[in-house]
């Protein structure tokens, strides 16, 4: 079963609103809080506006960055009778200049696809779609023979999955389901809010009402075994949470100025 989590950042910790993208698979700390550490660490260069604004560009929702290679272009794949790849005619033209690289020998290849995947997907073509618009533009068939087979693989295998790329029937809504404006419908086992002035990963495990802090300029935490405390007015609510810890506001404000009803007030 899939570890569901949310990302994003504050907009108002008050008011309880936020700007988040939701992500599907892996959303433990030490799935998507150590791929969020080092997408910033080797890939954007210690920038954390920079990390925010890969998390939120997207305009739904996240399958998967977990173990993937920011340097390709967010897309969709697929792997049920090939090699599938989703993407748009700009994307597909950055990836062949990326394949491109790696061949020439400028630029790191992508993480080899492990032996255990070779075993259980015998594949023997590889699948590349072009969408614009909605419209299938293209549609590229690589055989097994073809001398871009392989880094066409370890490039699918590598690829942050994201929803707004994939090609087929969705008939839910993106902006309800995928993109997220109010802490209080982030009742999903993970929340993780990137804060880019202090440097700092707040990450909430929702389940329990836990809270850690993760600073960006210290290094790198243990991430099966963080500084888990209670989720706090100060820290933040989550989840219902938050609605809770609103309605005790609200009491605690109609107290203070005489408004609760009297005929409770001696019970």
């Amino acid at each position: 079963m899939s570890t569901r989590s949310v990302i994003g950042k504050w907009v108002d910790k008050d008011q309880g609103k936020i700007d988040g993208r939701y992500h599907h698979s892996d959303g433990y700390p030490e799935g998507l809080g150590a791929t969020l550490w080092r997408f910033l660490k080797n890939n954007f260069g210690d920038d954390t506006e920079r990390l925010l604004n890969y998390v939120l560009s997207e305009r739904s929702g996240w399958s998967s960055m977990v173990d993937s290679d920011p340097r390709i272009p967010p897309s969709w794949t697929e792997t049920i009778h090939h090699w599938e790849i989703q993407t748009t005619p700009e994307d597909y033209g950055r990836m062949l200049a990326l394949i491109h690289l790696i061949n020439t020998g400028d630029m790191k290849p992508f993480n080899p696809l492990p032996e255990f995947i070779i075993r259980s997907f015998t594949f023997d073509q590889v699948v590349i779609k072009t969408y614009e618009d909605q419209e299938l533009q293209e549609t590229i068939t690589l055989k097994e023979d073809d001398t871009s087979f392989k880094q066409w693989v370890d490039l699918i295998y590598n690829t942050p999955r994201c929803y707004n790329k994939r090609h087929t029937d969705y008939t839910g809504d993106w902006q309800d389901d995928w993109i997220f404006r109010d802490i209080s419908k982030c009742n999903h086992d993970y929340t993780y809010m990137i804060d880019v002035d202090e440097r700092v990963l707040h990450v909430y495990y929702n389940w329990q009402g836990t809270y850690a802090r993760v600073s960006f300029d210290v290094p790198e935490p243990n991430w099966d075994d963080l500084p888990w405390e209670p989720q706090t007015a100060q820290t933040g609510y989550t989840g219902e949470r938050f609605l809770a810890h609103l309605t005790i506001q609200s009491e605690q404000s109609q107290a203070s100025e005489g408004l609760t009803d009297p005929s409770t007030s001696n019970q």
